[in-house]
């Protein structure tokens, strides 16, 4: 069941990896049958204060500023060419495994 967040929830989800997902395939980053790669390159981010409100990076670096309002409307419904067929979620413990492993690998 999807979730959705508010203004109230940003000081929760700060300091947090999150997930883009499509609506009609969720998945989770341990399931064997997905390209885990694509993933960790294209839909992972972690998410902190700063910048217009907050702040959305992806594990390369990549940043992008929202203001409080469009980061709420970002996480619950995806506002590019997807529109209404995409959501964010927080990571699952043993997906933030998978994430921290990927990202010990390119450090060495």
């Amino acid at each position: 069941m999807k979730q959705t967040i508010t203004i109230n929830d940003l000081d929760l989800i700060s300091g947090k990896f999150i997930l883009q997902l499509n609506s009609e395939n969720p998945i989770k980053l341990t399931d064997h049958s997905i390209d885990v790669e694509f993933y960790l390159v294209k839909r992972i981010n972690f998410i902190c204060h700063g910048g217009k409100g907050i702040i959305s990076s992806d594990l390369f670096g990549n940043t992008f500023s929202y203001s409080k309002e469009d980061f709420v409307e970002m996480f619950n419904n995806y506002l590019g060419d997807s529109k209404g067929t995409r959501y964010h979620r927080l990571l699952y413990a043993k997906e933030l495994d998978v994430v921290f492993d990927w990202m010990k690998k390119r450090n060495y």
